[in-house]
């Protein structure tokens, strides 16, 4: 069974495959997350679509994809290894990617944005944004515009 990127939305044309959790020989459950994928908006969860043992792993970690590439194989066919669950420790839901601890100034940026400072080497905390920043922000925190204060001066 073939692993395709699914559909992605008009405004998005690459994805970023992130971080196998999976290894080839690894026998998978139906549901269990493969991968996980990020987008200029959005970091997403690719589940396997049926158990097997994982054949092929087609596209590495950090390759750029798009809708429909194939990035992986599975042999659906294969028996379970002996002891393993008959089925996953817990059920498979749809969780959050925990937000990594900040201080409470600083901006929510996109995953284009986080990545963009990274490679600037900019401090994330640096980049002035009223809620969420840009890629343009990350790119040049001094040329950024800080953000209106909606509360009134108070006179002194």
């Amino acid at each position: 069974m073939e692993i395709r990127i699914p559909p992605l939305s008009e405004s998005v044309s690459t994805a970023t495959l992130m971080n196998w959790r999976k290894q080839v020989g690894d026998y998978v459950e139906r549901d269990e997350i493969l991968i996980e994928v990020e987008t200029d908006k959005v970091v997403f969860e690719l589940p396997a679509p049926a158990a097997g043992k994982l054949t092929r792993i087609v596209m590495p970690d950090g390759a750029t994809v798009t809708s429909n590439d194939l990035v992986a194989e599975i042999d659906t066919g294969a028996p379970k290894p002996v002891g393993a669950p008959a089925t996953p420790a817990k059920p498979i839901t749809a969780t959050p990617i925990a937000p990594v601890s900040k201080p409470a100034n600083a901006p929510v940026l996109s995953p284009s944005a986080r990545r963009r400072a990274a490679e600037l080497s900019a401090d994330p905390v640096a980049v002035p944004a009223s809620g969420r920043a840009t890629k343009a922000e990350a790119q040049a925190p001094s040329q950024a515009k800080p953000p209106a204060s909606s509360a009134p001066a108070v006179p002194q």
